[in-house]
């Protein structure tokens, strides 16, 4: 609906609202005061007739008394007035039918209690009735009658009934006639006013609307002409001074669009905006030439196709978190992930991503640069460092272990034996040696053969290996079936133990040497001494010392029958701890 026809509708419309309000508003007030207009007429009327009945009564004019009643039945808002003697019988009434009758065998309906007070009362009594939309009133009346009154002292009572809803009616005909005239008025009025308003605002706001229309569809000429009052005539220069000033905008930022287009079009690197929900909203040429989509494809869809897994299943909780928190993870910082062309494959990428905002809508960049080579190129010298690594490894390997038995050489062992004393001399803790030698292995060798003999060396080996793992023991072959353990930090009692585990778990293996004067199977012999330093000991010449006890140690178990552990004397017992 046009403003020129809502604006005079509202108007008449507000008009009747308010003739309703008043309408309603003056039949109650009009009411109310008919209500107490007819309340003192009905005791003004009971006051007059008592005087006057009481005269009648008194002089016997009972023919007067019955034209009194018939004189007021011609008001056209009296519904009963009668009289009753003390007995209740009606000697006059407005209607005939009732004389003789009993008032309350009448269909007045008249409240007993207020006729039995109007007996006993001079003033007269008023009410409302609201069964009967009356005013009922009641006086008493006393006076001497043939029959009916025969003492003064009896009284009888005046009823007198006034009909309301009569006032009621003819206030409702009036407040309505004035109604119908004022509502017509009113449309008269709105009438005048609507060719007013479309003379002097409709038609020329319409004319605004109309070149506005036109202007949001495209019709960037367009112009408003002038018309109607002041106001609006300053209005529509207004609307034109806008019209070129947003002109003038457009074809600068067209000129900005263009400018930015060029550069973004001929940047190498993918570049993708996307909204707040994912969905993208521009690409770049170089983005059609990583992922294999046209630009077309892409717009509108969910960025999440670009993506590979885990990423592509938690986009959607990652923006979620994003927006409820604010706390930004991956923004405004670079990261490397993978992506996914059309095709499925899956690539790595160097991912940059800014926020900006355009009207309080949330828009996000993402800078996308391909970073296949480079890691082909990481990888491939990861490749090369990790074979050089190994093949280190492995060279430093070999020129520390013994290549027959995979335990460390006699090389190391030097040197390794070296730093032992010298950590042992700075730490003030023991150093043990333990030579162990197999028995009668020559006997082995000759009756088995060399490969026979080497694998007998291996099993040792293997048994020493398992005996000796934690990183402060050192087991070495020292040469030929001879071995050596370094036992850092082990006392001679601890040491002693674990050359007995080992002698046993060699004798436990049950290599068969039917040739050894010991025993029909193989065994070991093992010579342990323990270095136990001081400040003042002498590092090399200790070495020397310690070594040639427990080869000492050795010599003494071969002697007494081998397949024994033999120790040897602990080279310079450890001082007592300093007082504190």
């Amino acid at each position: 609906m046009s403003i020129r026809v809502l604006i005079p509708l509202v108007t008449v419309l507000v008009i009747c609202l308010f003739l309703g309000v008043a309408y309603f508003t003056s039949r109650t007030l009009a009411y109310q005061r008919i209500t107490d207009t007819n309340m003192s007429k009905a005791r003004d009327r009971l006051n007059l007739v008592q005087g006057a009945v009481e005269q009648y009564l008194l002089r016997g004019l009972d023919d007067d008394l019955q034209q009194l009643m018939s004189n007021f039945s011609s008001e056209p808002d009296l519904i009963s007035l009668l009289i009753a003697t003390d007995t209740g019988v009606i000697i006059a009434s407005n209607r005939q039918s009732d004389i003789g009758h009993h008032w309350v065998n009448t269909d007045l309906s008249i409240d007993a209690q207020l006729a039995n007070e109007a007996t006993m009362r001079q003033a007269a009594t008023v009410t409302l009735n609201p069964a009967f939309h009356s005013v009922d009133g009641f006086t008493r009346v006393c006076g001497r009658m043939s029959g009916e009154f025969h003492y003064p002292e009896k009284c009888g009572f005046v009823f007198y009934r006034l009909n309301l809803d009569y006032h009621y009616r003819l206030t409702d005909k009036q407040l309505r006639e004035q109604s119908a005239m004022i509502s017509i008025a009113a449309i008269i009025c709105g009438f005048l006013l609507l060719l007013l308003l479309s003379a002097w605002v409709t038609r020329p706001a319409v004319r605004v609307g109309r070149a506005l229309t036109a202007f949001t569809d495209g019709d960037r000429e367009v112009r408003v002409t002038g018309g109607g009052g002041r106001e609006l005539a300053r209005i529509a220069d207004l609307v034109n001074q806008m019209f070129e000033r947003v002109h003038l905008g457009e074809r600068q930022i067209q000129e900005k669009e263009q400018r930015l287009r060029s550069l973004f079009d001929s940047v190498f690197d993918a570049i993708i905006t996307i909204d707040a929900r994912g969905n993208i909203d521009s690409a770049n040429p170089a983005v059609e030439e990583l992922f294999g989509y046209s630009a077309d494809e892409l717009i509108g869809k969910n960025v999440k196709v670009l993506m590979s897994e885990p990423h592509q299943s938690r986009h959607d909780e990652y923006l979620k978190r994003y927006e409820e928190t604010g706390v930004a993870k991956i923004i405004g910082s670079g990261r490397e992930t993978e992506a996914r062309r059309k095709d499925g494959t899956v690539f790595p990428i160097r991912l940059s991503i800014s926020e900006f905002k355009v009207q309080g809508q949330r828009y996000f960049t993402g800078l996308i640069q391909d970073i296949s080579e480079r890691k082909e190129l990481e990888e491939a010298l990861l490749r090369s460092n990790d074979a050089l690594v190994k093949a280190n490894a492995r060279l430093e390997e070999r020129a520390i272990t013994d290549g027959l038995t995979g335990l460390f050489n006699r090389q190391h062992f030097d040197r390794t034996y070296d730093e032992e004393i010298r950590r042992a001399c700075r730490s003030d803790a023991p150093l043990s040696l333990l030579i162990c030698d197999v028995d009668h292995f020559k006997l082995y060798n000759d009756h088995f053969g060399h490969q026979k003999g080497d694998d007998c060396l291996r099993a040792v080996a293997q048994e020493i290996r398992r005996k000796f793992q934690r990183g402060s023991e050192f087991p070495s072959r020292y040469g030929g079936e001879e071995f050596v353990v370094i036992l850092a930090g082990i006392p001679d009692e601890q040491a002693i133990e674990s050359a007995e585990a080992l002698r046993q778990s060699v004798w436990n293996r049950n290599i068969p040497h039917p040739v050894s004067p010991t025993a029909d199977r193989l065994s070991i012999s093992i010579g342990i001494a323990t270095y136990w330093p001081q400040a003042e000991d002498l590092t090399a010449a200790k070495a020397a010392a310690l070594f040639e006890a427990a080869d000492q140690a050795l010599y003494r178990a071969k002697q007494a029958g081998r397949n024994r552990v033999e120790s040897g004397a602990s080279i310079r017992k450890r001082r007592p701890p300093k007082a504190v």
